[in-house]
Formats: C-alpha cells, sequence, structure tokens
C-alpha cells in the first residue's frame, strides 16, 4: 500500500464482540494488513453499525462525534 494509514476504521454487520474480535484477528494476522502502522499500533477502530451503516444520514452528529473522539480522545476527554 502507498500509504500507510494511522487509523483505520471498519465497519460491518453485527455488533458481536466475537465478530469484532475475529476481524481484529483476521485483520492483524494478514501480511498485506500486519505491515500497516495502524495495525502494528492496534489503531483498528470499528464503527457502530446504528451510527454507519443502518441509515447513516440519521445519525450524521453523532457518527461525526464519535468518529471525532475516537481519533482525538484527547480533546473530548473531560467532555461531558
Amino acid at each position: 500500500m502507498k500509504n500507510d494509514p494511522e487509523l483505520i476504521f471498519i465497519t460491518s454487520m453485527g455488533t458481536d464482540a466475537a465478530v469484532e474480535n475475529r476481524l481484529r484477528s483476521d485483520v492483524q494476522s494478514n501480511p498485506a494488513w500486519n505491515s500497516l502502522k495502524a495495525v502494528r499500533e492496534n489503531k483498528i477502530i470499528f464503527l457502530p453499525e446504528q451510527l454507519f451503516l443502518i441509515n447513516p444520514g440519521l445519525q450524521y452528529p453523532k457518527a461525526v462525534e464519535y468518529m471525532a473522539k475516537a481519533v482525538y480522545p484527547e480533546v473530548f476527554s473531560n467532555a461531558k
């Protein structure tokens, strides 16, 4: 991959922790993925389907807030 992303966002149909763990394991064990900085540093962010897959336009403000908190947790650490 030409670019080496610092973060990887993944969406999936399903919120089960087992699904997330399986996807994370698959990504980390794949040579094409595990050479990336985001994977090496475990910066894989799973986006909740209710904000990003199921009619996401209605949830746009919450979706943007979710991503902002994931990317910049230090900015939101004291936010209510």
